[in-house]
C-alpha cells in the first residue's frame, strides 16, 4: 500500500490499482535482473541496478529488455507473460508502445530461434514435380 496526505486527510492507494493479479513495475523490474546472467557486462548490469537502486523501475525494466535484445537471451514464457499484463495497465501510451515494441523483438527473436529450418528434403522445389507422381498414378490405373 501507498499512502498519500493532503493537509486534511491521508488515503491509502492499493500497489496494484487494477485490483487483480497484475505484477507491480518493481517486482517486474528485480525479476528481470535476476535473470540476467552473471556475463553480461559491467556497464549494462550497472546500469540496471542503479536504476533499480533509485527506484526507477520502469527504466531498469526498460534497459533489461535492452540488454536480453543486445545479448541475444531469452526470457521465460511466464515473464513475457507478466510483462504483456503489467504493459496493458500503463497510463503512458508512449511508454506502453516503446516497452511493447522492445518486448515484440525479444519474442520475435525467440521463435525464430525455435522454428527448426527445414531438411533439404522437405524444402520445397519450385518447378519440380513430386518424385512420388508417378508412383501414385501407376496405383489408380
Amino acid at each position: 500500500m501507498r499512502f498519500h496526505r493532503d493537509r486534511h486527510r491521508s488515503i491509502s492507494v492499493p500497489d496494484n490499482p487494477t485490483g487483480g493479479n497484475t505484477v507491480t513495475a518493481d517486482e517486474l523490474a528485480w525479476r528481470l535482473a535476476d535473470l540476467l546472467p552473471p556475463v553480461l557486462p559491467d556497464m549494462d548490469r550497472h546500469a540496471i541496478y542503479v536504476a533499480l537502486g533509485c527506484r526507477h523501475f520502469r527504466s531498469a525494466i526498460t534497459l533489461s529488455l535492452r540488454a536480453v535484445i543486445k545479448h541475444r537471451l531469452g526470457l521465460p514464457a511466464v515473464m513475457i507473460d507478466d510483462l504483456h499484463t503489467w504493459m496493458a495497465v500503463l497510463h503512458d501510451d508512449g511508454e506502453r508502445a516503446s516497452l511493447q515494441a522492445l518486448l515484440q523483438m525479444v519474442i520475435q527473436r525467440e521463435a525464430a530461434r525455435t522454428i527448426p529450418p527445414l531438411a533439404p528434403s522437405r524444402r520445397p522445389q519450385v518447378g519440380r514435380a513430386p518424385a512420388d507422381a508417378g508412383v501414385q498414378s501407376h496405383h489408380h490405373r
